[in-house]
C-alpha cells in the first residue's frame, strides 16, 4: 500500500512512533526514523533493517526549527521526495491541578506537541505544496476532545493539534496535501506499561471501554497505515478516534438505573 513512499515518523524510536514505522516499512515505505533520542531511533532502523525494509535514523528535537530543516534536507539529500509525515512525538507533564502547573511544563508540553507539529508540518509541508501532494497524519489523542483530571496542559496540546489539523487540510487542499489526524484511547505502550501491569488497573481501564480491551500501538498504525495510502485520497480535515468507543461510552458511566429520565 505504501511502496516507495519516503515517510518520516516523529517520535519513531519508540511506542506508537516505532509500531507506525514498523508497519509502514510492512508495506514497503522507506522510513526516516526522527527522535530526540538517537539510540532509540536506531534501534527502530535496526528492527526495520532486519525485515528487509529501508530507514534511516536522525536525531531531531522537533520544538528546534533548525533541527526541523535539517531533517527535511538529509531525508532529500537521501531520497529526493518526502511523501508523508506522521507527527507522533509528544511529552507528557506530571500530573497536576491547573493551578498548580509550573510554567516550565506547560511551556514544555506546548513547544513539543504543538510547536513540533507547526513546525514539521511547515516545513515539511512547502515541500509537499512544491510537489502538489502529499500526506500529513497528526497522532492527538481523546483528551483533545475533552478535559480529564489533571491533565490540562496535555489536553489543551492536544486541542491545539485537532484544531491545526484541520486549518492545514483548508488551505492545503488545493495542493492536493492531505492533512488528518488520530486520536488514540487508552493504549497499551512501554511508557505506560508500568501503570498498565497492574492487573486491577488494567482490568478496571478495561472494562470501561465497549469493545473490552485496552488498544495497542497497532491499532493505531494500521490506522495510519490507511490514511497515508491512496485508498484514503478523498480524506482531509478528519479525526479518526481509535479507542474502542471509549468516549462514545461517556454517558453510560453517569450513575442510575435504566428507564429514568
Amino acid at each position: 500500500m505504501l511502496k516507495g513512499k519516503v515517510s518520516i515518523v516523529t517520535g519513531g524510536g519508540s511506542g506508537i512512533g516505532r509500531t507506525i514505522s514498523l508497519k509502514f516499512s510492512e508495506q514497503g515505505a522507506w522510513i526516516i526514523v526522527a527522535d530526540i533520542h538517537l539510540e532509540s531511533a536506531l534501534d527502530t532502523v535496526s528492527q526495520i533493517e532486519k525485515m528487509g525494509g529501508r530507514a534511516l535514523a536522525v536525531k531531531t528535537d522537533v520544538s528546534d526549527k533548525s533541527q526541523v530543516v535539517e531533517m527535511k534536507e538529509r531525508t532529500l539529500k537521501e531520497w529526493g521526495k518526502i511523501d508523508v509525515l506522521v507527527n507522533d512525538a509528544a511529552v507528557m507533564s506530571p500530573p497536576c491541578p491547573i493551578e498548580e502547573l509550573p510554567e516550565q511544563d506547560w511551556d514544555r508540553v506546548m513547544a513539543v506537541n504543538v510547536r513540533g507539529v507547526f513546525l514539521c508540518s511547515q516545513i515539511i509541508g512547502k515541500e509537499m505544496i512544491h510537489r502538489k501532494q502529499g500526506s500529513i497524519i497528526n497522532i492527538a489523542s481523546i483528551s483533545g476532545h475533552g478535559p480529564y483530571p489533571f491533565g490540562g496542559a496535555y489536553s489543551s496540546s492536544k486541542g491545539a493539534v485537532l484544531l491545526l489539523t484541520q486549518q492545514l487540510a483548508l488551505e492545503w487542499g488545493k495542493h492536493n496535501v492531505r492533512v488528518n489526524s488520530i486520536s488514540p484511547g487508552m493504549v497499551r505502550t512501554p511508557l505506560n506499561e508500568r501503570v498498565f501491569s497492574v492487573k486491577e488497573i488494567y482490568e478496571g481501564r478495561k472494562n470501561l471501554v465497549p469493545l473490552g480491551r485496552v488498544g495497542s500501538p497497532a491499532d493505531i498504525a494500521d490506522t495510519a497505515v490507511f490514511l497515508a495510502c491512496d485508498k484514503a485520497s478523498f480524506i482531509t480535515g478528519a479525526d479518526v478516534m481509535v479507542d474502542g468507543g471509549f468516549m462514545v461510552s461517556l454517558q453510560g458511566h453517569i450513575p442510575g438505573k435504566a428507564g429514568n429520565k
